[in-house]
């Protein structure tokens, strides 16, 4: 084997790898929709039931009872009642996932298998086409324009890689 197919292989290998992550990633993205939502209008709902006034935002709804000198605030979310105490809990363990999220799958995370190839062409041309290799998640094939100058063993490496991952 020659050194030029042992440094395709590892670039094939650092790509597949990024495919994975990245793909895994956007797959979570799309499961963490509700927690995004649900704190988008937290502190809306939290300044509701601060001022003691009903608000309905859709899929949560905040209500307010009066009674002699006494007020209970009741947050309807996701089919259930709840106090805003238990809301709050909530909205918490919605922005504690969403902050394991932002962090294990930002792009510096996501990109890490590239950085280990340790091949400055690869790792500029797929940073600067990061968003390109996401529509792979998707099963679609990305459109790749490599520059004229692009060295070939590099790009044989990201398309060995992409068939690599293939589904």
């Amino acid at each position: 084997m020659s050194g030029t197919n042992v440094v395709i292989d590892v670039i094939a290998d650092g790509v597949a790898d990024f495919l994975k992550r990245l793909c895994e990633c956007e797959r979570r993205r799309s499961e963490l929709s509700d927690k995004y939502a649900l704190t988008s209008i937290a502190d809306e709902v939290i300044k509701a039931a601060n001022d003691g006034r009903n608000v309905d935002l859709g899929n949560v709804r905040v209500e307010v009872s009066r009674r002699l000198f006494r007020r209970t605030v009741t947050v309807h979310f996701m089919g259930r009642s709840m106090t805003v105490d238990e809301f709050l809990v909530e909205v918490s363990k919605a922005r504690s996932a969403l902050a394991w999220y932002e962090s294990d799958c930002s792009s510096e995370a996501v990109l890490e298998p590239i950085y280990r190839t340790d091949d400055r062409p690869t790792i500029e041309y797929v940073r600067a086409n990061y968003d390109t290799f996401k529509v792979i998640c998707a099963g679609s094939t990305p459109d790749l324009a490599y520059p004229p100058d692009f060295p070939a063993y590099a790009r044989m490496g990201i398309e060995q890689g992409i068939r690599k991952y293939g589904p």
